[in-house]
């Protein structure tokens, strides 16, 4: 949940008309489709069509070894796992500065061809190579973005949630539901 999450507040006051599907939730007047901000991170609410609705968000469960940080603010928490060190020999073919190449039954003749060769740092990860500061996609998600970072860790930051996608999976399962006979 981000701290740039707004809504709209009005305080309810007597003889006052709702618009219709605006809820009411703690003396405070949400129109349809607004959020509802909570003290509780993983909890998401919001007003839709006259009902309050909310979901509870659920983190993934750590890798085994890896060490939990909670971050105020957010649901789930960071993780530190260690992963093994690795480096790779990265090899790369480059034009020589100042050699013109010259085309030869469609292939680049050699000598203005030159060779690279970089060892590049990472983390294997279940087999997979990851250079430091890669996101390490077999990890991360929706709800973590996971990272090789320098001296054998992976570190993965929970990710805030995102409103509209509550929303909208919300709408459609009502939809679903209502289209069923449910």
């Amino acid at each position: 949940m981000s701290d740039n999450s707004t809504a709209t507040i009005h305080t309810v006051e007597e003889d006052f008309l709702l618009d219709e599907g605006a809820c009411i939730f703690e003396g405070q007047i949400y129109q349809s489709a607004e959020q509802i901000i909570r003290a509780d991170p993983c909890e998401f609410c919001f007003c839709f069509r006259g009902d309050i609705i909310c979901l509870q968000q659920s983190c993934p469960p750590p890798a085994p070894n890896c060490h939990q940080t909670m971050i105020h603010g957010y649901c789930c928490p960071r993780y530190d796992c260690p992963v093994l060190v690795t480096s790779r020999n990265m090899t790369s073919l480059t034009r020589r500065k100042g050699v013109q190449p010259i085309i030869i039954q469609r292939r680049i003749e050699k000598r203005a061809i030159e060779k690279i060769s970089v060892e590049v740092k990472g983390c294997d990860i279940n087999g997979t190579f990851y250079a430091l500061g890669d996101t390490v996609t077999k990890a991360s998600g929706p709800c973590l973005h996971c990272v090789c970072e320098d001296g054998g860790n992976m570190r993965c930051d929970p990710q805030s949630a995102h409103p509209a996608t509550y929303h909208d999976d919300i709408e459609q399962r009502i939809f679903q539901k209502a289209d069923n006979g449910n």
